[in-house]
C-alpha cells in the first residue's frame, strides 16, 4: 500500500516539476543507555524497544523517523527531498510546522546535547504524526511506564516551539512626524525577530522602536530567521521503508504590522484682540521657526483667517506674524509663540491682534478774571465720550494741565460733550462731532480739540455829566472812570469819550463799584461807589455819574446910612466878562442870597435904589474863590436931601410920614 502512495506522488511530483536531490542510506545507529520505551499502536499493539540513533550513512548525521510503527530496512538507499513536504508526506501544514520545530528546537540545540534529547525529540516527533497512537517512556525496557520521565525536557522544547510559533502582538501604530516611540511586545517574542529593509523601525530586545522620519502609510515586515543549523531541513523517502527527516533550519517565519506617520499640525486662527471673533483678512503672512530658529515655512490667512501649517514633525516651533507686512485697520502682533508639537498632533492658536486705535485729545481752558480776562486750564473738567447714537461709552476729567484723553478709539466718529456745568459760565453743554482717522501709514489719528470756557459776561455804560454854569448838564469827556470788584479792588480805568461815555465790557456777571477818579478844580470831587449788578438777565447795565460845579453863596445886605435894612433894592450881578448872572431884589430884611454861584470873579450892580434912597452906582466886585464859600457884602445906600420950606416940620417926620403913608397903600392893595 505504502508503495503505491509514494508512486503516486512521486509521480504527480514529476508532473508538477518537483524531483528529488540526491540519493541517501539509511542506517540504524548506536543504542542509547538507558533509554526505554513503549508504543502502542491504533490496533492496540504494544512494541517495547530501547532508543538508538537513525543516521545518514554519509555522514553518520542523526535523522528522525516519521512512521513509528514502519520497519526501518537498514542502509537501505532513499530518496532525498529538500521541499514540498506537505505533499510527500500527505500530512497537514500544521502538523509538518510542528515536528520541524521539534526537530530544530530538539538534540543539538544549544545544550541539548546529550544522547538522550536524541530520543526525547523522536518521541514528540511520533505523538504529533500519529495522534492515535500512544508513546511512553519505562524505566527498563518493557517494564513500567514513567511518565515523569524527560518531562522538563520534553516541556522545555514545547515551550522553544510555542515561542517560535506565537507571533509578536504589535497593532498598528501612529506615530507623529518626527516622533520616536518605543512599544514592547506583549507576547515577548519580537526579540527573536529582525527589520527587514526599513530605517523606520529597529528592535531592541523586547522593545520595538518606531520611528517617524517620513509622511505617510507603511508596513513593516519582521522576520525570524531560523539559522542554528548548516543545513536546511530534508526528508528521504522509500516506498518499501520507513520516511525520515533530517533536523535544519525551518522556514523564516514572518510578520507585518502596519504604521501611519502624520505630520502635526498648528491650526492660526486670526482673531480680533477686542471681540474675540475671528479676523477674517486674508494674505497675513507668519512664519514658523523650528527649536534651531531655522524657518520651517512662511505662509498666509486665507479667506477665513486661518492658516495651517501641517506635516509638522514633533518637536518645539516658534510662531511669529511678520512685522514686514501691514494689516489694514490692526496693529502687527509683535508676540512670539512657543508651539511643542507631542502627543497633541493638532494644535489651535488664537492669534489676536489689536484694532489700530487712535484718540481724541481735548485740551480745555477757562476764562478768569483778574482785572482782565485771561484763560488758565480747565481742571478736573468732566466730559463724556458718545457714539453717533449718543450712548455714552466712557467718562473722563481733564488734569492739571486741562489735558484729557480718550484712547483706544477705533477710527470712526464720535461725540463728545462737556458734563460739568459752573453757573458762573456759559453752558457748554452741546454736542461735539470728532472723527478718528486712519493714517496712510495705517496708524490711528490724534484729534484735537480746544474748548474754552468763556465766563457769563455783560457791560456796564457810564454816562459822565457835568454841570454848566448855565445850570444845564453836559456830557463831560476826558473823565477818568474806575471799575472795582465786590471787594472794591480796583479792576480797570477807562476816560469818558467824546460822547462822554466809557463802557466797561466784557466783565464777567456779579457785582461791581463804579467811582470817578478825576478831579476838576471848578467841580466838586465825586467819591461815590456806586454799586452795579451784572447780571445775564441784562446784557448792558447803564449809570449817570454828574459833577456838580463848585459853588459859593453871596449874600446882600442893604442898610440905609442909620443901618437900618432897606428893602425893595435891586441888584444885578455880573460875572467878571460882563455876562448878567440875575437880577435880585432885597427882601424886608435888606438881604439878597443868593446860592449856587459857580467858583469866579463876579460884580455886582444896584439897579434900583429904595425908596428915599441914592442909587450906588459903583460896582461892587467880588470872587468865589471855594465850594461853599459865603460872601457877604453890606451895601449902605444914603438918603435923598429934599430941599423944602421951612414949615416947622423936621424932615425925619416926613419920612416917617411917608413911609407910613406907603406901607398903607401896601396894605390897602393887598386888601
Amino acid at each position: 500500500m505504502k508503495k503505491l502512495i509514494f508512486f503516486l506522488i512521486s509521480f504527480l511530483m514529476v508532473i508538477n516539476g518537483v524531483g528529488a536531490s540526491e540519493k541517501e542510506q539509511i542506517y540504524i545507529g548506536d543504542k542509547i543507555p538507558g533509554m526505554y520505551i513503549r508504543k502502542i499502536d491504533a490496533s492496540g499493539k504494544i512494541t517495547n524497544k530501547q532508543g538508538g540513533f537513525l543516521r545518514r550513512a554519509s555522514d553518520n548525521h542523526f535523522v528522525y523517523c516519521l512512521e513509528p510503527f514502519v520497519l526501518l530496512i537498514d542502509n537501505f538507499e532513499y530518496q532525498e527531498y529538500s521541499d514540498n513536504y506537505l505533499e510527500l508526506l500527505n500530512i497537514s501544514k500544521e502538523t509538518w510546522e510542528d515536528i520541524s520545530l521539534i526537530a530544530y528546537y530538539g538534540y543539538m540545540y544549544n545544550d541539548h546535547t546529550e544522547d538522550y534529547w536524541y530520543y526525547v525529540t523522536q518521541m514528540m516527533i511520533w505523538r504529533v504524526v500519529d495522534k492515535n497512537a500512544q508513546f511512553y517512556f519505562t524505566d527498563t525496557l518493557g517494564g513500567a511506564i514513567n511518565e515523569s520521565l524527560y518531562k522538563e525536557e520534553i516541556a522545555e522544547i514545547n515551550s522553544l516551539v510555542k515561542m517560535h510559533k506565537t507571533l509578536p502582538k504589535i497593532s498598528d501604530i501612529s506615530v507623529n512626524y518626527g516622533e520616536e516611540i518605543v512599544i514592547s511586545d506583549e507576547n515577548n517574542v519580537i526579540n527573536n525577530y529582525q527589520v527587514i529593509s526599513s530605517d523606520m523601525a529597529n528592535i531592541n530586545g523586547n522593545n520595538l522602536i518606531i520611528k517617524g522620519n517620513k509622511l505617510g502609510n507603511y508596513t513593516i515586515n519582521l522576520v525570524r530567521k531560523s539559522t542554528y543549523y548548516n543545513d536546511s531541513l530534508l526528508v528521504y523517502i522509500d516506498s518499501t521503508s520507513q520516511t525520515v527527516m533530517h533536523a535544519g533550519n525551518v522556514p523564516d517565519k514572518e510578520y507585518s504590522f502596519n504604521i501611519s506617520v502624520s505630520g502635526g499640525k498648528i491650526i492660526v486662527n486670526k482673531k480680533d484682540y477686542n471681540t474675540l471673533e475671528n479676523l477674517k483678512i486674508p494674505g497675513i503672512k507668519f512664519s514658523l521657526y523650528d527649536a534651531s530658529n531655522n524657518l520651517v515655512d512662511t505662509l498666509v490667512t486665507n479667506e477665513e483667517g486661518i492658516v495651517v501649517f501641517d506635516d509638522l514633525p514633533v518637536g518645539t516651533y516658534y510662531l511669529s506674524e511678520d512685522n514686514d507686512q501691514e494689516i489694514l485697520g490692526y496693529i502687527i502682533n509683535n508676540e512670539v509663540i512657543k508651539i511643542n508639537i507631542t502627543d497633541q498632533k493638532e494644535v489651535n492658536i488664537d492669534f489676536y491682534n489689536k484694532e489700530v486705535t487712535g484718540s481724541i485729545k481735548i485740551i480745555k481752558y477757562k476764562e478768569v478774571f483778574d482785572q482782565e480776562i485771561t484763560l488758565v486750564p480747565g481742571e478736573n473738567i468732566e466730559f463724556g465720550l458718545y457714539d453717533m447714537s449718543n450712548n455714552i461709552i466712557m467718562k473722563k476729567s481733564t488734569n492739571e494741565e486741562g489735558i484729557l484723553i480718550f484712547d483706544n478709539l477705533k477710527p470712526g466718529k464720535y461725540k463728545i460733550k462737556e458734563l460739568n456745568n459752573n453757573a458762573s459760565y456759559i453752558n457748554n453743554d452741546h454736542y461735539i462731532e470728532m472723527e478718528v482717522k486712519l493714517t496712510i501709514n495705517n496708524e490711528g489719528s490724534e484729534e484735537i480739540v480746544k474748548i474754552t470756557n468763556e465766563l457769563k459776561k455783560g457791560s456796564i455804560k457810564v454816562f459822565k455829566y457835568k454841570e454848566l454854569e448855565s445850570n444845564d448838564f453836559a456830557l463831560a469827556k476826558g473823565v477818568e472812570i474806575g471799575l472795582y470788584d465786590k471787594d472794591k479792588n480796583l479792576i480797570k480805568v477807562l476816560t469818558t469819550n467824546e460822547l462822554g461815555e466809557v463802557i466797561f465790557d466784557n466783565i464777567p456777571i456779579g457785582i461791581y463799584y463804579v467811582k470817578e477818579l478825576s478831579e476838576f478844580t471848578e467841580y466838586r470831587r465825586n467819591d461815590k461807589f456806586y454799586k452795579v449788578n451784572v447780571t445775564e438777565e441784562v446784557e448792558e447795565r447803564e449809570l449817570e455819574i454828574v459833577n456838580y460845579l463848585k459853588k459859593g453863596k453871596l449874600i446882600i445886605k442893604k442898610i440905609g446910612d442909620n443901618y437900618l435894612p432897606l428893602e425893595d433894592t435891586e441888584f444885578s450881578i455880573y460875572a467878571i466878562d460882563g455876562t448878567k448872572i440875575g437880577n435880585y431884589r432885597t427882601d424886608n430884611n435888606g438881604e439878597i442870597i443868593v446860592s449856587d454861584i459857580p467858583l469866579g470873579d463876579y460884580y455886582l450892580k444896584e439897579t434900583k435904589a429904595s425908596s428915599g434912597y441914592q442909587i450906588l452906582n459903583d460896582k461892587i466886585y467880588f470872587k468865589i474863590l471855594e465850594d461853599e464859600e459865603v460872601i457877604t457884602i453890606n451895601v449902605t445906600n444914603e438918603k435923598i436931601v429934599v430941599k423944602v420950606p421951612n414949615t416947622g416940620i423936621e424932615f425925619e417926620e416926613i419920612i416917617l410920614f411917608i413911609r407910613k403913608k406907603r406901607l398903607n397903600l401896601k396894605l390897602n392893595a393887598r386888601k
